[in-house]
């Protein structure tokens, strides 16, 4: 009975939302001096027991546009690992992407089985760039 109950407690702790697939949608950009939309952001991850990864990303801001290199990250625990060092952390309906030296934070929020929330934001003294989008997942 014991042993059942372990099983399923580690189940139950190692079980995240299904964040797997392409996403799209839409979004707006906010810096310092000015606010704009972003008409394109776009992920497709992967997220398995043992790895996150982000296959392809990007988005378009009006002019301000970036893309996500092919990244993958290892689970230990609730942490996520890059290259040999806490990059991330992972809970249920979320993972976070950082590095604190570069004062950069990524935020995937999953809403429900087509939607997430998506948030980047880049902090350098007094400058910021926060970008806030909500992706559907395209079938």
């Amino acid at each position: 009975m014991i042993q059942k109950i372990i099983i399923c407690t580690l189940l139950i702790t190692t079980s995240y939302a299904d964040f797997n697939g392409r996403w799209s949608g839409e979004g707006f950009a906010k810096t310092t001096s000015a606010s704009s939309p972003c008409e394109n952001v776009y992920f497709r991850l992967s997220l398995s027991q043992e790895k996150f990864k982000i296959q392809d990303g990007g988005y378009n801001c009006s002019g301000l546009s970036a893309e996500y290199p092919y990244s993958v990250f290892t689970i230990q625990g609730r942490d996520l690992i890059y290259k040999g060092e806490i990059s991330g952390r992972i809970s249920d309906n979320e993972i976070e992407i950082f590095s604190i030296e570069d004062g950069f934070q990524l935020l995937f929020t999953k809403i429900d089985n087509q939607t997430i929330k998506v948030e980047e934001r880049w902090q350098d003294g007094d400058d910021f760039l926060v970008i806030n989008s909500s992706l559907e997942l395209i079938k």
